[in-house]
């Protein structure tokens, strides 16, 4: 999407992207913006919240009731609106400032209190009396989800499931899968995650409501709902399920990035120290001091949610509806890509992608601005913000009075901001790459022992070219065999990287011998794939290269091929554009051979296909480069990098089993015999004698003396067949010819003996 911005030269009109048969109309001014989120008449989102219900387990069957409007109010639905929107309305009503959310704010202090206490923090971070070093991320997650947890739903639901808090992490990360499914995702463990919290809830609602006392308005509310409607009690758990998410999925995100912005600047770190210290009592937090008298708080709450805010607004279009000077026409699909007007420099300045704590503190305005819209807009303007809002300040502030928060090592320790990660949605799930890396080992393996079958059952034995694709498996299972001791260390990188895992000594350990591993790892895939070409180009040898342009162009190709091997073990970091370019010219040897061969252009085009097949490598090779990369340049995603290497070779050594089936390149047709001509025949001219003759000789390709006379043949036989024949070709280089032929026509003699018999 940014590239569509710039594409069109930053003018911000709305531009249309096709995604898999689908078309969404980017939005991406400001003002289109607002006007997008306000219209609720033509730009509908139940469509994607029926997405969403059923990402979370709703049955897809069981929709409809949630849409029904009921026949008579109620005290708490007195407008008669279906389930989906009244539970809207309740959430406006719990969250917005009044009674019940005093309620719920207050009850959120208590549970912050016990938590981020002392006793709270030796119990679960300390190990013995020594000082440890904590993962902030893992901090700011376990403090903020299990207070959100005690705030929303009552204690009983821990002893329920003690163990749910510690999956909503990889649960919010990989919620994306179930509400995009496809066959091509590893949706196991978050499927296991949802089911483990459907039970939990299954088990909750069914309490009575004496034993849920300390749960919020809202979800006792919505409880007592699904029973009047009578709600599935799947489905009524998949919405609490919702309920549950909603309020923890982001909350500890932003809490981590607030605190790293202030951590990693000394400065920032003693002004917002001195600014929330009044605020924070022995055994209370006022949050209406931090929401009213700390504004340089507030300004970096503003600013880490504008740079860490990356999601969109959606909408289905139901009619043709007018965004600025564009329509949008009616069945397609609207998105505000929300990352595009918060780095928008016209209203932020040129340094709009960067942290800057002063830029909300100088200019409040911009949180009123049309390109600011973290929690989106119009009739679905984010009802929870102002409780998002005073759970981050208290949390901030609590940490930073009572306890003497720092980097690890001190304000001279050499640790790297995190960075936010844009380069991919995620990477391949640990067990898809192991299953197709040894799926390509198996399959690889049978191609392997039939062609050795093939061989052995027509031939009686093997050629050089048999033994190379024995090597490249072999160098292939090695590569398997060091990726299966390697790939903890490899998806542990990744958790390093996105702060979910924290850098132990053991784990610093791990990453230094894959660091050496990826070195082999390199090497035997780049070696796998130098032993394929080199069988192709031995098979095509024997195929035939007697002619001197063919072999000069045979061993250029084992030049080229040898020595980009060579480059690339030197160096590992070299391009593969090359190696892409040794399969076509091993493709143009066989298809030289097949030029001057006397065959239709037909069998011609059939064969070149067939020893073309080494395309598809190519082709693999090319699409493994390619969908790693992005269009900004930046580090490839080694989770794919490595599967398609691991595909790239399996098909390497497929393709070569089968481009050298003995089948493919045999005669189908054996020549038929013809009788013998008789002297009687023979007597009736030269010509008729010469025509009789070469129609069951081979050609002869060079001058013979016959009698004292010069023959010279310019024509080669035309061979009558018989499709019994199982007689494989055999390589030109290995044909030799004798003729010995004794005329006694004494005719014939004197009518070749002073000049040369031609056709």
């Amino acid at each position: 999407m940014a590239y569509g911005v710039r594409y069109f030269k930053h003018n911000r009109e709305p531009f249309a992207i096709t995604v898999a048969g689908s078309k969404y109309y980017v939005i991406a001014s400001p003002q289109d913006a607002t006007d997008f989120y306000a219209n609720s008449q033509t730009l509908s989102w139940d469509a994607f919240l029926n997405m969403t219900l059923m990402g979370f387990g709703v049955s897809a069957a069981r929709l409809d009731p949630l849409w029904e409007k009921p026949l008579h109010p109620t005290v708490v639905n007195p407008a008669k609106k279906c389930l989906i929107h009244l539970t809207q309305d309740l959430y406006k009503q719990h969250l917005l400032p009044g009674p019940t959310f005093s309620t719920l704010t207050a009850k959120f202090k208590h549970s912050l209190s016990q938590l981020v206490s002392s006793d709270s923090f030796l119990d679960r971070y300390v190990r013995g009396k020594t000082l440890q070093a904590v993962s902030l991320y893992d901090l700011c997650a376990d403090v903020m989800i299990d207070a959100t947890q005690m705030t929303l739903f009552d204690p009983i639901l821990f002893k329920i499931d003690p163990g749910m808090t510690r999956g909503m992490r990889q649960f919010t990360d990989e919620l994306w899968k179930l509400l995009y499914p496809s066959r091509l995702l590893d949706t196991r463990e978050v499927k296991a995650l949802r089911e483990q919290y459907h039970r939990a809830f299954m088990i909750y609602q069914r309490l009575p409501r004496e034993l849920r006392q300390g749960e919020a308005w809202v979800v006792s509310t919505l409880i007592d709902q699904y029973a009047q409607l009578n709600i599935h009690e799947n489905d009524s758990a998949a919405m609490l399920v919702m309920v549950y998410w909603t309020g923890d999925a982001n909350a500890y995100k932003l809490a981590f990035w607030i605190m790293s912005y202030i951590l990693f600047d000394d400065e920032l770190h003693s002004t917002i120290l001195s600014e929330v210290a009044p605020a924070v009592k022995q055994d209370d937090i006022d949050l209406a001091y931090l929401s009213s008298q700390c504004p340089r708080l507030k300004a970096v709450y503003y600013e880490a949610l504008r740079l860490t805010k990356r999601d969109f607004g959606y909408r289905k279009v139901d009619r043709n509806t007018l965004v600025g000077s564009k329509i949008l026409r009616g069945g397609n699909f609207g998105l505000i890509p929300v990352c595009q007007l918060h780095d928008n420099e016209t209203i932020f300045g040129n340094d709009a992608r960067q942290f800057n704590a002063d830029r909300f503190y100088e200019r409040p305005e911009l949180a009123n601005s049309a390109s600011y819209k973290p929690y989106g807009g119009g009739k679905t303007y984010c009802p929870g913000r102002f409780f998002a809002m005073q759970e981050l300040f208290a949390f901030v502030a609590v940490l930073l009075v009572r306890f003497n928060v720092q980097l690890a090592g001190g304000s001279n320790a050499q640790q790297r901001f995190p960075k936010l990660d844009e380069i991919s949605l995620t990477f391949v799930s640990q067990a898809t790459f192991t299953g197709f890396l040894w799926g390509g080992i198996a399959v690889s393996f049978v191609s392997v022992l039939f062609r050795l079958f093939v061989r052995i059952k027509a031939f009686r034995r093997t050629w050089v070219d048999d033994y190379l694709v024995i090597i490249s498996w072999l160098l292939f299972l090695a590569n398997a065999i060091l990726w299966q001791s390697q790939v903890d260390a490899l998806y542990n990188q990744f958790r390093l990287s996105a702060q979910t895992l924290f850098p132990t000594p053991e784990i610093l350990a791990q990453q230094k011998v894959y660091l050496r591993s990826e070195v082999a790892l390199i090497a035997l895939f780049y070696s796998c794939l130098y032993a394929v070409k080199m069988s192709f180009l031995i098979f095509f040898r024997r195929l035939g290269t007697n002619v001197y342009g063919q072999r000069v162009w045979w061993w250029f190709v084992v030049f080229v091929a040898t020595a980009s091997w060579a480059s690339l073990i030197g160096v590992i970091q070299y391009p593969c554009l090359l190696k892409s370019i040794e399969y076509i010219f091993i493709i143009s040897i066989p298809v030289l051979i097949l030029w001057n061969v006397r065959i239709s252009i037909m069998q011609k085009l059939t064969l070149m296909g067939i020893f073309s097949l080494t395309v598809i490598v190519m082709v693999v090779a090319i699409v493994r480069v390619s969908v790693v990369r992005t269009a900004f340049n930046v580090q490839a995603d080694q989770s794919w990098l490595y599967l398609w290497a691991n595909i790239e070779m399996a098909v390497a050594i497929i393709v070569s089993c089968l481009a050298s089936f003995r089948q493919l390149f045999m005669k189908q047709d054996k020549p038929r015999y013809v009788p013998p001509i008789d002297d009687a025949k023979r007597r009736n001219g030269a010509r008729k004698l010469l025509s009789s003759f070469r129609s069951f000789l081979p050609p002869i390709p060079q001058h013979t003396t016959l009698g004292g006379s010069i023959f010279t043949s310019h024509k080669a036989p035309q061979m009558e067949s018989s499709s019994l024949s199982k007689d494989a070709i055999v390589p030109l280089h290995d044909i030799h010819v004798s003729r010995n032929i004794n005329v006694s026509s004494e005719s014939l003699e004197a009518g070749y003996r002073h000049h040369n018999l031609r056709e």
